[in-house]
């Protein structure tokens, strides 16, 4: 949210087409935000939301190097789960407190998402993913393996696992 489409900074290592490929996916990811904010799903208050951002706004006031600026909201999900989509904004789901023994156990969770947003590996993915689709050479590749009758599966895996992970 804090990225938007009038401030897009093009990334260097792309083509023009490309950037134009990633502020769409960008985009789309500011819209799944917005509409996740804007959720019946959002918790930004009551004991259990205040116990949590206690220890959230401890681990930023520790670290002045993280965006002081950043954000944590629960979410009302029984999933183990906390996510960031690399805008500052940490969503914890509550599911993941039931599991939970202490606080530090929090806020190595919080930690763990902060350094997704100063890592950058959002947008880093989504860098990733253009150029995935955009490569020439991986099209033609895939297309030779989905024409062959054995091995499709392993042949798509040994191509395209690595540069997922």
């Amino acid at each position: 949210m804090r990225e938007n489409q009038n401030n897009f900074v093009p990334d260097e290592n792309l083509n023009s087409a490309q950037n134009d490929l990633l502020k769409k996916k960008l985009k789309s990811k500011i819209d799944a935000e917005i509409k996740l904010l804007s959720s019946d799903k959002i918790i930004v208050s009551g004991e259990l939301f205040d116990k949590i951002n206690r220890i959230f706004i401890e681990v930023l006031r520790a670290n002045p190097s993280i965006p002081q600026s950043s954000l944590m909201v629960l979410y009302r999900s029984n999933d183990f789960n906390a996510f960031t989509m690399g805008d500052n904004i940490i969503f914890m789901h509550i599911g993941l407190f039931d599991a939970m023994q202490n606080e530090a156990q929090i806020a190595l969770v919080i930690c763990h998402e902060i350094a997704h947003n100063m890592l950058n590996h959002v947008r880093n993915s989504l860098v990733d993913a253009v150029i995935q689709e955009t490569d020439k050479e991986i099209k033609k590749e895939v297309s030779t393996i989905l024409k062959s009758d054995y091995g499709q599966v392993s042949a798509l895996n040994a191509l395209l696992v690595p540069r997922i992970l």
